[in-house]
């Protein structure tokens, strides 16, 4: 790392992470042994704090925050933080679409609860990624968690995929079978997924069909000459638009991260390069104060992406970018514990400081642990876990 990080900043940032962890750790519902409950496991997906009510997590907000809870344990040993993460994948699985009789949903997942009729696919990813997760956590035991995410994959393909455009359809509602035909620059940080999955099986389909497959669409159709992100293309309208996606402009959610996972899978530069320019694009969409557009999870993702970028060459002016944005991150945590529903965990949802949320919660506690030091696995980072 270019930038020399003080002693004093290190222990701020592995603090910090901690007291995200514990938020997490505090608010799970717990397992209530007799008298079992059905949202046993989650999270808060955003806690409203001046109404003191939440709305719990979803698939994949339970599998990041147990994604970040994985690597918080590696870096403490804290068993707190495992089994906060492993009681709620326990959750995510629960989700998971076992019947194999309609292949239309058989490996799929229920967005929010069991009974939810939707799915967002992309979300999906991140909901078998923490299973994968898991599985690689706990030195690759348990060959159910890897047999879910391949029947996942196969769903993918099969019926919530693009086949013109190579990618992966919004949204699926999982009575009506309908699809929601649009598709969003950020669905290319499943790539990330599938990298893993390639990794891990040596199968070239998830190379090919996968990480490479989102990684072309991402540079040739979603990212403009500057570096920037087209945010969504209305399929059947034949029209670009940003569908109420306008944070994904600044948070990738590590679409340029699986750029970097086909970089190192084929060597070619195009990636590297890519994911370079996005990262210099979004230091000049920083804020005073640290953050970037009006996305609050982009300080995490960025810090995480330029992390990365700098292991590969130095990156001063990207480093400096992501210590400011460090610094955001600190100031948004609530570090007043006048009510332990939000103690610990971070603003959220367009700077309204009304609802503290699991998104920016979870990336924060790995974008921490990365400056804290450069060492610690993450589940964000491309080849963490893999070796």
């Amino acid at each position: 790392m270019a930038v020399e990080l003080s002693r004093e900043f290190r222990e701020r940032c592995l603090a910090a992470a901690r007291l995200a962890g514990d938020w997490f750790v505090h608010t799970q519902v717990p397992d209530y042994k007799w008298r079992r409950s059905a949202d046993e496991g989650r999270f808060f997906y955003q806690y409203n704090v001046p109404m003191r009510a939440g709305q719990r997590s979803t698939v994949w907000t339970t599998a990041t925050a147990a994604m970040s809870l994985l690597a918080l344990h590696k870096r403490t040993g804290d068993m707190r933080y495992y089994q906060a993460a492993a009681q709620g994948l326990e959750y995510v699985k629960i989700l998971q679409i076992m019947d194999p009789r309609d292949p239309r949903l058989f490996g799929t997942f229920h967005e929010h609860a069991p009974r939810t009729e939707f799915v967002y696919p992309r979300d999906a990813v991140t909901g078998a990624w923490g299973l994968l997760a898991r599985h690689l956590y706990d030195r690759r035991r348990d060959d159910d968690l890897l047999y879910r995410n391949r029947i996942y994959a196969d769903w993918l393909w099969r019926v919530a995929w693009c086949p013109d455009w190579n990618w992966i359809w919004a949204e699926y509602n999982l009575e009506s079978h309908q699809l929601g035909r649009r598709l969003g620059n950020f669905q290319a940080g499943a790539g990330v997924w599938f990298y893993q999955l390639y990794k891990l099986t040596g199968e070239e389909q998830y190379l090919q069909k996968g990480l490479l497959a989102l990684a072309d669409g991402c540079v040739e159709r979603f990212m403009n000459p500057d570096g920037s992100f087209r945010l969504y293309y209305l399929h059947d309208e034949g029209k670009w638009g940003d569908y109420g996606g306008g944070m994904h402009a600044w948070n990738d959610d590590f679409a340029c991260t699986a750029l970097l996972a086909a970089w190192k899978a084929t060597g070619q530069e195009k990636y590297l390069e890519a994911a370079r320019r996005f990262a210099h694009w979004l230091v000049g969409q920083q804020n005073p104060d640290g953050s970037y557009g009006t996305a609050p999870a982009a300080a995490a993702t960025a810090v995480l992406l330029f992390d990365q970028l700098d292991a590969v060459r130095p990156e001063p002016e990207l480093m400096a970018s992501a210590l400011r944005a460090a610094e955001w991150l600190f100031a948004d945590q609530v570090a007043d514990d006048y009510d332990v529903s939000c103690y610990g965990g971070l603003w959220d949802e367009d700077f309204k400081r009304e609802f503290v949320g699991a998104r920016v919660t979870s990336y924060a506690i790995s974008a921490w642990l990365k400056l804290e030091n450069r060492a610690n696995p993450v589940f964000f980072s491309v080849g963490d876990f893999l070796k």
